[in-house]
């Protein structure tokens, strides 16, 4: 080739490692190409030869099977801490093909933070125990590295007894390029339409992709926060300077609504303090009976760092029931329902 000029393959200019091989690559000499030659027809005569083998050779390595599953989440929720006109109901799902790390794929899709509650897993925590968290923001944002295909499951429904929500599917919204398909989404403003704690259906008709499903979850019932450290919430809110006196060290109490009759087992409660900073969070996230209240520890809240004066603070109650399902080229489904009350802390 004249010139020893290599012809430049379709990468993009952004990437720093396409840069990076090309400027070794033009450090070399004519007597590094010589040799970088020799080497390469060397190789294809080791090929060759082995073809030529009636040996049979062993894979250099193992392909994994991609992971295959399904989340859906049912959120009654309020997370903008507006005034609380109405509840609504935030339905989304998505079927995945992945070789990632289900727990960085789910970051990825921006439902991380609910199915971390654990529902139907073993969180290591015990009944009204608490454990603190921080993190960097950039540790929230999912890596490159997870790559993700979203199947096509065709028609998605959430039905109540007299109610249908369709979802509606998406190409998901990804800049980074690392996930592709379609992902699935609805709101309903009315929950009387879809009432927590009565049963739900979630179904689908299936395409080549995803064979049709129908499940039942019973949606836990709404929960409301009654007092933060002993000031009603008015707006979302909770204005701590109502209550100067207080001391810092005075036990920090939430209590909430609760269910008539017995605690439900298979619901999983959870109390959290939130801080969030310009580049940092830190949580205090308790798993907790559901009898409507609970003290937030004081060893808890003496971890929980500064952030300055950009520093923002609330508190949630999140009450939460799994099912499971399965479907054709999905063996590993799960729907995920939460109520979920919180308030700002002013």
């Amino acid at each position: 080739m004249a010139g020893n000029v290599w012809p430049r393959l379709p990468v993009a200019d952004s990437d720093p490692r396409f840069d990076d091989a090309m400027s070794a690559h033009r450090a070399r000499t004519p007597d590094d190409v010589t040799r970088f030659g020799s080497a390469i027809a060397g190789l294809c005569a080791l090929v060759l030869a082995a073809c030529a083998s009636d040996a049979p050779s062993e894979p250099d390595e193992i392909v994994s099977e991609p992971d295959r599953f399904a989340v859906v989440t049912l959120a009654y929720s309020e997370d903008d801490f507006s005034a609380r006109v109405s509840d609504e109901l935030v339905a989304r799902a998505f079927f995945v093909e992945t070789i990632a790390e289900r727990t960085a794929v789910l970051r990825a899709l921006g439902v991380g933070d609910l199915t971390e509650l654990g529902v139907g897993t073993d969180t290591g925590l015990e009944l009204d125990t608490c454990r603190v968290r921080r993190r960097l923001l950039p540790d929230l944002v999912p890596s490159s590295d997870v790559a993700v295909r979203l199947l096509d499951a065709g028609e998605v429904l959430v039905e109540s007894a007299s109610h249908a929500l369709p979802l509606a599917s998406n190409y998901f919204p990804d800049i980074a390029g690392t996930i592709v398909g379609v992902s699935y989404d609805a709101v309903s403003q009315n929950t009387a339409l879809f009432a927590p704690g009565a049963p739900l259906t979630v179904r689908s008709d299936g395409s080549d992709e995803v064979g049709a499903f129908s499940t039942l979850i019973d949606p836990p019932t709404l929960v409301r926060l009654h007092s933060v450290a002993g000031l009603e919430p008015r707006g979302a809110r909770v204005w701590l300077d109502e209550q100067p006196e207080r001391d810092a060290a005075e036990p920090f109490h939430v209590s909430w609504s609760v269910d008539e009759g017995e605690t439900d087992p298979d619901t999983v409660t959870e109390v959290r303090y939130v801080r969030r900073g310009f580049d940092r969070v830190a949580s205090i996230d308790c798993r907790v009976v559901d009898d409507g209240e609970f003290t937030v520890p004081e060893a808890a809240l003496a971890q929980l760092p500064s952030f300055g004066a950009d520093q923002t603070d609330w508190v949630s109650v999140r009450r939460a029931r799994a099912s499971s399902f399965s479907a054709t080229s999905i063996s590993d489904g799960a729907i995920i329902a939460v109520s979920r009350d919180a308030v700002l802390l002013k």
